[in-house]
């Protein structure tokens, strides 16, 4: 079946990211341990699916029910609630403390500290959103050889977006690319939708599409 144009737009919204981190900058490998940090957004639904098309062995975290089974759908091995008091722990068991080779970052000023003491040797924390400050031991990095990295999608080079949107265009044909839409809001009230965003009320669910 031809993937609609609605699927295409709504997939180049997260997918890129997705794209550049697993490739560009996390250089993820099939069968690595990677973890999804915020799995139940658009970008962390999209680096689900990507990242277990590409044999990787997924982790993510989400805070409700639904956010869980979102997750679960687009091919998570396991859900996590980051909200459980024994989150570090549940997460060091899901590897069986073998820890994590890759960890996608979405809230760096919340999450980091905690990514340091969860990353395998020779592992890489890609940081592609963060909110205030974070305070961490380097001893942590230097130990384990870990490197932080940080991805902005607007620096990627004409030649790597052609080569994204070939692999998004194939993803969401071959359906291993599935864009779960949360609401639908009319350009006028972007706002709203802003707020949506920040505020996280009732945790996330897919992507905030503004229809003109």
């Amino acid at each position: 079946m031809m993937a609609t144009s609605f699927q295409m737009v709504t997939s180049e919204i997260s997918g890129p990211s997705c794209i550049s981190f697993c490739t560009y900058r996390a250089n993820a490998q099939s069968g690595e341990r990677i973890l999804i940090h915020g799995a139940s957004g658009g970008v962390g639904l999209a680096a689900v699916q990507i990242c277990k098309s590409w044999g990787l062995d997924v982790v993510g975290t989400a805070s409700t029910d639904i956010g869980t089974e979102l997750v679960k759908a687009s091919g998570a091995r396991l859900v996590l609630n980051h909200r459980d008091k024994n989150h570090k722990q549940n997460l060091l068991d899901a590897t069986e403390g073998k820890k994590f080779d890759v960890i996608l970052e979405m809230i760096a000023g919340i999450n980091l500290r905690l990514d340091t003491e969860i990353i395998a040797p020779h592992g890489r924390i890609v940081v592609i959103g963060s909110r205030g400050d974070a305070t961490i031991n380097p001893d942590l990095l230097m130990i384990g050889e870990v490197n932080i990295l940080g991805l902005l999608i607007g620096r990627s080079t004409d030649a790597e977006f052609a080569e994204m949107a070939k692999i998004l265009e194939q993803g969401v044909r071959t359906k291993f690319v599935n864009p779960v839409i949360d609401q639908e809001l009319p350009l006028d009230q972007a706002p709203k939708a802003h707020e949506a965003v920040i505020d996280h009320v009732g945790g996330s669910k897919g992507k905030i599409i503004l229809i003109p």
